[in-house]
């Protein structure tokens, strides 16, 4: 490309109308993506989300290839280029029902304000600065920058390491103690389970042999009843033809 209309390029691609139009699509992907979650919407305009979503795909596209083509090799020092060309790389792949997950790399593209937004970078990029110093990883170095220029500075860095690793302190506690608590519950349930098996099992065996004493019984009842003597009908039943005083009755 000629230098002339490379810098021409340049200009427009560097120009605040360049960025403020890029803002602009994205803004419109986050309205689109959320008008998506109506369902009654999207399934009466599912041909117009597409067709929206595939044009706001193809700008993206289009603003990465002018980038690439303005800045050259410089695109790809930038860890904020990298981000946005990942971010639309993953927009491109084919997404399918098998692999519906993918969809969800289109919500990703609204993330595309953290690098276009240069205000929102110095915000970013304080959060990962603090986690550093949070961690407590290299953070004499940190420091060290900052009171270059404020002397003062180390009041803020002791205070918010003391009251930062009070609350990680905190939170580790917290999931050990719920990890802890799983474990004795755990191991609770399975002595529960174990103890309403042994009663069970011998609730069982109780009516088990209840039903084996049963069936002994109703074996051995007509056995005792046919050892019976012959006369023993007739004896019992010969009181009941007997009157008041113990005389047979006449016949009339």
């Amino acid at each position: 490309m000629p230098v002339f209309d490379r810098e021409r390029l340049r200009v427009f691609v560097d120009s605040p109308v360049f960025h403020r139009a890029v803002i602009a699509v994205i803004a419109l992907n986050g309205i689109a993506l959320g008008l998506e979650t109506s369902h009654g919407l999207a399934d009466r305009h599912a041909t117009a989300f597409l067709v929206i979503d595939r044009v706001i795909l193809g700008v993206f596209v289009i603003e990465i290839i002018l980038r690439i083509v303005v800045h050259g090799k410089a695109f790809f020092r930038d860890p904020w280029s990298w981000f946005d060309l990942i971010i639309v790389g993953m927009a491109l792949v084919p997404a399918s029902e098998s692999v519906s997950i993918l969809r969800l790399f289109r919500f990703l593209r609204v993330l595309r304000l953290i690098s276009v937004v240069p205000g929102m970078r110095r915000v970013v990029s304080a959060l990962f600065t603090m986690f550093t110093v949070l961690t407590v990883e290299n953070w004499p170095q940190v420091a060290g920058d900052v009171m270059a220029k404020e002397p003062l500075a180390w009041i803020f860095f002791a205070t918010f390491i003391v009251i930062t690793a009070f609350f990680v302190l905190n939170l580790l506690i917290g999931v050990i103690v719920s990890a802890m608590e799983a474990e004795v519950n755990a191991q609770r349930w399975k002595e529960d389970q174990e103890l309403e098996l042994k009663q069970h099992t011998a609730v069982m065996d109780e009516i088990r042999a209840l039903s084996e004493r049963a069936d002994r019984l109703a074996a051995a009842l007509p056995v005792a009843v046919s050892t019976r003597p012959a006369g023993a009908d007739a004896r019992d039943a010969a009181p009941a033809d007997r009157t008041p005083g113990g005389e047979a009755p006449q016949p009339e």
